[in-house]
């Protein structure tokens, strides 16, 4: 059993690990505080519609 698990803890360790090398090649793009007009007239899910958000960053990737 202890076996299983080491094999799964390596496992686990070795996707992180690699995943977090992959990871590295973004940038944060900002956005600026605004109100946004969103959505779209007439639709049931998504409706025509305006938010105010403050400022952020969001990745481009």
């Amino acid at each position: 059993m202890a076996s299983v698990l080491n094999r799964i803890f390596l496992a686990l360790l070795f996707c992180a690990l690699t995943t977090g090398i992959q990871a590295q090649d973004f940038h944060f793009i900002p956005i600026a505080a605004s109100t946004y007009t969103v959505g779209k007239k007439g639709h049931v899910l998504n409706p025509l519609r305006k938010v105010t958000l403050a400022s952020f960053s969001i990745s481009d990737k």
